[in-house]
């Protein structure tokens, strides 16, 4: 059952962004409540589907199951870092808005408990209405891509790093190895210079959602990431940057973060992109869950 319960999750994770990719391309006027309304139902659909014969399966939004949280997943728009919340706005053009996805798969056999695994992955998306883009426009959509690709980057260079010093690979390698991607950036005549949020990464993910290790996005807060991955172990990695302001060229590339309620801000008010996978060592090598 184990086996199987990771591929519903890969197959669910693969549905539900089909379905949020199909809707922010092909629709306007996309409503932050509509949207999480539309989930809830994939989980419910999802949940009769995959029942069958003694075999009862619940599938439902992990942020509600484990910290009651006001919405399915997480909604952050523009320099709302992460932890945002479904409401009645509705999408502009020129947003960005990381869509979080965080849900729990349970499996009952004769209303006994047999399997149990939560997944989480995340997307940032530029909200495009018309044509013309404003300097903002380019700048956010620069930022949305520089995290993906860096994300990537990332995971090969902690990969080729620890061969290199023929150690085993540890949760901080990826970390280490974004802050040292986004500092060669930010060293570079490239025109956009960026600011990681260190207060908020990934972490292990298996019958709970946060599990330890921390799984850190930078340099700092090695002391929590610092141990090796053990094989068939899933975890998170999830970086979030933003464009450094005037007033911080000169400064470290960290940002400042503001709790506002459930929701995680920017103190310098740019806007915040969020890539996030689940990953697991295989045969000492990464390996995508979603």
């Amino acid at each position: 059952m184990q086996y199987n319960i990771i591929q519903y999750g890969q197959n669910l994770m693969i549905k539900i962004f089909n379905k949020i990719n199909y809707i922010i391309n092909n629709e306007i006027n996309i409503n932050l409540q509509n949207l999480d309304n539309i989930i809830k139902l994939m989980y419910e659909s999802e949940s009769k589907n995959l029942s069958h014969n003694e075999y009862r399966v619940v599938v439902c939004s992990s942020p509600i199951l484990e910290y009651n949280f006001p919405s399915q997943a997480c909604y952050s728009v523009n320099d709302c870092a992460c932890h945002g919340t479904a409401s009645d706005y509705t999408l502009k053009h020129g947003d960005i808005v990381s869509i979080d996805i965080s849900f729990c798969i349970i499996i009952f056999y004769k209303e006994n408990e047999v399997a149990k695994h939560h997944f989480d992955s995340a997307n940032t998306y530029f909200i495009k209405y018309q044509n013309d883009l404003s300097e903002q426009n380019l700048e956010d959509i620069e930022l949305i891509r520089f995290c993906e690709d860096t994300f990537y980057k990332s995971i090969e260079l902690a990969q080729q790093t620890a061969k290199l010093e023929n150690r085993n690979l540890k949760y901080s390698d990826f970390g280490i190895s974004f802050d040292y991607l986004i500092e060669k950036n930010n060293q570079s005549n490239l025109k956009y210079k960026y600011t990681i949020c260190a207060d908020y990464g990934g972490h292990v993910i298996g019958k709970n959602l946060h599990l330890y290790p921390f799984v850190n996005s930078s340099k700092l807060r090695n002391e929590e990431s610092n141990e090796d991955i053990k094989e068939g172990v899933i975890f998170c990695f999830e970086p979030l940057i933003s464009v450094k302001s005037n007033n911080r060229l000169n400064q470290q590339h960290y940002m400042d973060m503001v709790k506002d309620g459930h929701f995680i801000m920017n103190k310098d008010k740019k806007n915040v992109a969020h890539y996030e996978r689940m990953l697991v060592l295989e045969n000492k090598k990464i390996k995508f869950i979603t």
